[in-house]
């Protein structure tokens, strides 16, 4: 059976305190218990086989391959939980954000998200004030239990109309709306959503009167 770690020789000294000579291996597929007092030198045995801490001497082995030797892309390769935040000793505050910025190559397949827009907003905006402009006279024109029913029927048919329009490759050229400046945009989404919503209160005034509202 192969060992995924081999420690052999580990000696790590801070002051009055040292590891000695370490020497232990983690055969695959075993599931292995890391017990000792506290100030034993657990913490530190793992900070070093990590090189968070830079060993003295020693030899440690992951996947049957010396770390001195083959970077860091072994550690895209195995997880581990600390119970607090461990930093290199030997970096600078500047060289530890260059390494935790990019989180290893998973984070950089992450796409970066910002702050929206004001268009974006808008658009949110919009999209917010069209259900409800729908709800607000049919529920004055058919009551709450009416307008309940018609918005579940809405919604579960939405829930097969989409899927069979993504299925049937429809597609939108926004190519048009992209090529307007921001500005443009912007006061586009702003009045739409103001019609919506006026055409809405207009016809919820004509339903039931002004008094009711």
């Amino acid at each position: 059976m192969n060992n995924v770690l081999e420690v052999a020789g580990l000696n790590k000294s801070y002051g009055d305190f040292s590891l000695s000579d370490i020497c232990f291996s983690v055969p695959e597929g075993c599931i292995t218990g890391f017990i000792g007092v506290n100030g034993a030198g657990k913490t530190t045995t793992i900070r070093t086989i990590l090189g968070l801490s830079q060993k003295d001497s020693g030899m440690v082995k992951v996947f049957e391959e010396d770390i001195d030797g083959q970077g860091d892309g072994w550690k895209n390769r195995i997880g581990i939980v600390l119970d607090e935040g461990y930093f290199y000793d030997d970096l600078t505050m500047a060289e530890m954000k260059s390494i935790i910025a990019p989180v290893g190559a998973v984070a950089r397949m992450i796409p970066q998200i910002g702050m929206p827009d004001l268009s974006g907003i808008l658009f949110v905006h919009l999209l917010s004030a069209i259900p409800y402009a729908i709800y607000m006279p049919l529920y004055f024109r058919f009551g709450y239990e009416k307008t309940k029913y018609a918005f579940m029927i809405i919604i579960f048919g939405l829930s097969f109309g989409l899927p069979s329009l993504y299925s049937a490759n429809v597609k939108i050229d926004l190519s048009i709306w992209v090529s307007l400046p921001d500005i443009v945009q912007c006061l586009i989404l702003a009045v739409s959503a103001l019609i919506v919503l006026s055409v809405s209160i207009l016809a919820s005034i004509r339903f039931f009167g002004k008094k009711d509202l």
